[in-house]
């Protein structure tokens, strides 16, 4: 409750994408260690601490210079994984990742991001915020991720970085009003 107005729940940010290959290949490359940095555009590295399954831990290190850690928390093998992500010290976002068979040589691959921004905001604010502003940037950034893995499956090369546009606060150099 807020001043007597009750404030929906955030809603997640999700973008799905069908992909020109299998189900089995699309996992193949989700579940290899470190393959982020082959097809994620905002990626400048990404080791690995524990790999795979639940437990697992990875870093994403973006081209900004920002530093994210994943601890996996759910695996489904060959179906989908589920993941705390964010900066140490600081509240993580839950991510899902969901596969699905299009068909034999087509999938589905369906990212869910539960955003954890702006948590000592008034719920009115966050939730405008989160809304009109969270949302549709991990929504564009999602898209991003999703374009670049369909890159890397259907050209066998990785993505250079930035391929569809700079972005902040991953893409090195920007601010908030670039």
């Amino acid at each position: 409750m807020n001043g007597g107005v009750l404030m929906p729940k955030p809603q997640p940010a999700v973008v799905t994408r069908r992909l020109p290959v299998s189900a089995e290949r699309v996992w193949e490359v989700m579940a290899t260690p470190g393959a982020l940095a082959r097809y994620q555009p905002f990626c400048s590295g990404n080791p690995v601490a524990a790999w795979p399954g639940v437990g697992a831990q990875d870093t994403i290190h973006y081209l900004s210079g920002m530093v994210l850690q994943r601890r996996f928390t759910v695996w489904d093998e060959g179906h989908a994984y589920e993941l705390e992500i964010g900066k140490s010290g600081w509240p993580a976002s839950h991510v899902r990742w969901e596969l699905v068979a299009a068909g034999a040589e087509e999938s589905d691959l369906t990212i869910s991001i539960w955003p954890s921004a702006f948590v000592g905001c008034p719920s009115a604010v966050r939730w405008v915020l989160h809304r009109w502003y969270l949302v549709p940037l991990v929504r564009r950034y999602l898209d991003a991720v999703l374009r670049g893995l369909d890159y890397y499956l259907t050209s066998d090369r990785n993505v250079p970085p930035n391929q569809f546009g700079q972005m902040w606060p991953f893409s090195h150099g920007l601010t908030r009003s670039s």
